[in-house]
Parts: structure tokens; C-alpha cells; sequence
């Protein structure tokens, strides 16, 4: 977790994720800027949908499987029967697609 740039701050969100480049960790941003101004009540469900289990997980989970998906393809399955096929777009934000994927479906 780091702050949001000084030079970005004044104008940028609340936060945001940033994946960094491959073999490298990625960042969540926090808008540090004028807290006496924003709303801190947001800062937990930002937080979950930037980090874990959001877009760095989802990111994660993606690199991981980089080389076990066919171009283009990004069906997972999950052992839960009401989840199905989840796409790895919607795997951290769907309550159907909570678990870890336990096969890949290459297309």
C-alpha cells in the first residue's frame, strides 16, 4: 500500500490498484490528500475490492495462469456447483466465485 502521488492526488480518486509489471509486486494506491475532506467510511469496501480479494487477487490468480490458458480464454471452474464457470474478470467481485478454482476450462 503506498499513497497516491503528490502530483496526482489533488485531482485522482479515492484509490486504485496498480498490478506492476510482471515478476514484480503490485500497489495499492490511497489518496492521502486532504482526509479532513473525504469520506473515510468508503476506505474498507475500497479496499476490499483494490486488494483482497479484488483486483490483486484476480491479478494474481491470472499471472498464475498465464500459461495454462489457451489465448483468449478465461473460464475457471470452482468447486462451488452454484458458481459454474466464473470469468477471472468477475471471480473476485461475484459471491458465486468465492473459492479458489480447482480446474481450468481451456477453449
Amino acid at each position: 500500500m503506498k499513497p497516491v502521488p503528490d502530483e496526482l492526488a489533488p485531482n485522482y480518486t479515492g484509490g486504485r490498484y496498480n498490478p506492476g509489471a510482471v515478476g514484480a509486486a503490485g500497489e495499492y494506491w490511497v489518496n492521502t490528500y486532504a482526509l479532513d475532506k473525504r469520506p473515510l467510511y468508503v476506505l474498507p469496501a475500497l479496499t476490499l475490492h483494490e486488494a483482497v480479494p479484488g483486483h490483486h487477487l484476480q491479478g494474481a490468480l491470472a499471472r498464475e495462469l498465464a500459461g495454462v490458458l489457451a489465448s483468449g480464454s478465461t473460464s475457471i471452474r470452482t468447486p462451488s456447483a452454484r458458481a459454474g464457470a466464473c470469468t477471472l474478470r468477475s471471480w473476485a467481485r461475484s459471491s458465486a466465485c468465492t473459492t479458489r478454482p480447482t480446474s481450468v476450462s481451456v477453449a
